[in-house]
């Protein structure tokens, strides 16, 4: 994915603790390491929903979410369709890599793939 500026994800009004561990997450390389792994799962199997990428990643929901929202803001993967989480009953978004030049990858995968 090569080098990456991270968007700021702690707020001002957020206690300096916060700050410190944003920064540690950064400087240790877990972020774009995680970023990168969460990135490979969405570009083996697009279409999946948020639930099941942070499954099969390994990192669990919290981080897997955290860093979905990094790569989306990054504008490396877009949302796709909501489609229905059978365990949870709920709606969830689907997500799908973007190629370089910002052009989403979705177009190229049916609504059948397996979610």
């Amino acid at each position: 994915m090569g080098e990456m500026i991270w968007p700021p994800v702690s707020r001002p009004s957020n206690p300096e603790s916060s700050r410190e561990a944003e920064a540690a997450i950064n400087e240790s390389g877990k972020r774009k390491s995680h970023a990168d792994v969460i990135l490979e799962v969405v570009t083996a199997w697009p279409g999946l929903v948020t639930s099941v990428v942070c499954e099969r990643s390994g990192l669990g929901q919290m981080e897997g979410r955290k860093r979905l929202s990094d790569l989306k803001a990054k504008g490396l993967i877009k949302a796709g369709p909501l489609l229905i989480y059978e365990p949870t009953n709920r709606r969830q978004t689907t997500w799908y890599p973007v190629k370089p030049g910002g052009q989403l990858l979705m177009e190229l995968f049916g609504k059948d793939s397996k979610r």
